[in-house]
């Protein structure tokens, strides 16, 4: 009997040592299909190239990459950004070859699992040669005119509607290429399209770089929050959106985010609400 009782003692101390560790278990733990604890160690999330968002250039990776980084590192977590053609991330990121999406929206992502909180936000506006007359107002102001478009991307409302379902005096050319911005700067300066609609931030950055370039903001769409999607075929997506979900409403993902969108931009006054 005494060694039966110490050998209940025993077992008791070490389901008492095991809860003690579960409950302490860090919020970068998940329960795999076995019903183990596995730590998430590392992350890998597709992009465009959408600089200064996340762009090509590992020393110049983009402010949403950056803060998302070092957000995630406090977690012990390394992230791997890998940028891509926008409609083949997405494709490859619902295949499970990567776990996530870094930016999205939910028309660009659908049977994704996007966070809750947002990781930024960013405003679309209409882009024309110098002297164009064209002044973005409504849905009525593309009457006759041909909108440049990348294909896969959401823009938001009255751009979205006109992809999918364009009236009769309206156009709109989509397209998808390794280096978009680039084709569409060179269709509108070539007059193949009227005017093109992309983030104000981004076209900055592209024409800091390109001051060859002359280009006139026609008007923009109201500002819009993205999110980080998760893959629908990640497994353990629930663990991996609380966790995000966790990182992006910290203090200190805030003001990395606009730090780092303040040092990649310096005259931008947006920050991360």
């Amino acid at each position: 009997m005494y060694t039966a009782l110490k050998i209940n003692r025993l077992k008791q101390s070490i389901l008492t040592a095991c809860l003690l560790l579960i409950a302490w278990a860090p919020l970068s733990t998940y329960a795999n299909d076995a019903g183990n604890s596995s730590p998430i160690t590392s992350l890998s999330f597709a992009a465009a190239n959408w600089c200064p968002y996340s762009c090509v250039d590992a020393n110049y990776p983009g402010f949403v990459t950056e803060a998302m980084r070092h957000a995630l590192t406090k977690y012990d977590i390394t992230l791997s950004v890998t940028i891509l053609p926008w409609t083949r991330a997405i494709k490859m990121t619902e295949q499970g070859k990567f776990d996530a999406l870094l930016t999205a929206i939910p028309t660009e992502a659908p049977g994704f699992h996007l966070t809750e909180k947002p990781s930024g936000q960013y405003q679309m506006c209409l882009f024309s040669l110098p002297e164009s007359s064209f002044t973005y107002k409504d849905r009525i102001s593309f009457k006759g005119l041909v909108l440049g478009a990348i294909q896969d991307y959401g823009y938001g409302k009255p751009i979205d509607d006109m992809i999918k379902r364009p009236l009769p005096n309206e156009q709109v050319y989509s397209l998808s290429s390794s280096d978009p911005l680039h084709s569409l700067v060179e269709m509108v300066h070539k007059n193949r399209i009227d005017t093109f609609v992309e983030d104000r931030f981004v076209v900055k950055n592209y024409l800091k770089k390109n001051n060859h370039r002359q280009l006139k903001n026609s008007g923009c769409l109201e500002a819009v929050p993205f999110f980080t999607a998760i893959s629908p075929s990640y497994k353990n997506h629930k663990e991996a959106i609380i966790l995000l979900n966790k990182v992006l409403n910290s203090d200190d993902y805030k003001l990395r985010y606009t730090q780092a969108q303040q040092r990649y931009s310096p005259q931008s006054q947006a920050t991360l609400n």
